[in-house]
């Protein structure tokens, strides 16, 4: 397998759309990406305890679509060669768009922050 510590973004976009599968972080872009394109992810939270990120949030990430069946995740570095070896028959499930759930639940959010507070949420003075 091979593995990169950068590169520039049209080989990130050959080698991304050559692999098979791929193994990265619990970023919304790397799993977005990898959905969009179908393809078997192994993601890895990076964690604010070794210093790659401000807080743990990706964990929460990884868990949340991990549970949905989207990608695998490892939490540990001792799990990786048994995550490792599931990665080579994974396929991950259809992730369907609820856009427009997501955007009438705002709508109804903010109407009812309205109605509470007598005025338009989004305005922020009058």
């Amino acid at each position: 397998m091979k593995s990169y510590t950068l590169m520039e973004k049209g080989v990130f976009d050959r080698v991304f759309a050559e692999a098979d599968a791929l193994i990265g972080h619990a970023g919304m872009g790397t799993i977005t990406m990898a959905l969009e394109h179908r393809k078997p992810l192994l993601v890895m939270p990076r964690l604010a305890k070794y210093k790659e990120h401000v807080n743990d949030h990706q964990v929460g990430t990884a868990v949340e679509f991990e549970r949905m069946g989207h990608v695998l995740a490892a939490y540990d570095v001792k799990d990786l060669p048994f995550k490792i070896k599931q990665l080579k028959f994974f396929v991950p499930a259809l992730r369907v768009s609820r856009a427009n759930e997501v955007a009438q639940f705002i709508s109804e959010f903010l109407n009812m922050l309205k109605k509470q507070n007598g005025r338009d949420p989004r305005i922020i003075s009058e």
